[in-house]
């Protein structure tokens, strides 16, 4: 599978608690090859007929030891697509061969 594209990848991570119990999270950005296609686009609904959703599909190879359930949004192309929905691995041969997962964008 050839990636084309490059993306940054967005994952959060808890690093303590604050006074109050709650916890610290630190942002984490890693730019890694990937492949992105434009899935649908679709009009908001009546109340937000300015706005509309885009949705891409990302499929990406993860390095080793990556916290790939951190993983909140992507940067493509200047774009912040928001992951929507769990990232699938993709097995090959019983081993993970890469993962893909939906993103959205909503503009307006």
């Amino acid at each position: 599978m050839l990636f084309h594209d490059r993306v940054a990848v967005v994952s959060r991570e808890e690093t303590g608690w604050d006074d109050y119990g709650q916890p610290i999270f630190k942002n984490t950005e890693i730019s890694i090859p990937a492949h992105v296609d434009a899935s649908t686009t679709v009009p908001g609904d009546e109340s937000n007929a300015d706005q509309v959703i885009s949705r891409y599909r990302v499929i990406l190879k993860f390095p080793k030891g990556f916290d790939v359930d951190g993983t909140r949004e992507v940067i493509w192309q200047g774009k912040t697509l928001r992951v929507d929905g769990g990232i699938q691995p993709q097995t090959l041969r019983g081993r993970i061969h890469h993962h893909e997962f939906v993103t959205e964008k909503v503009t307006g």
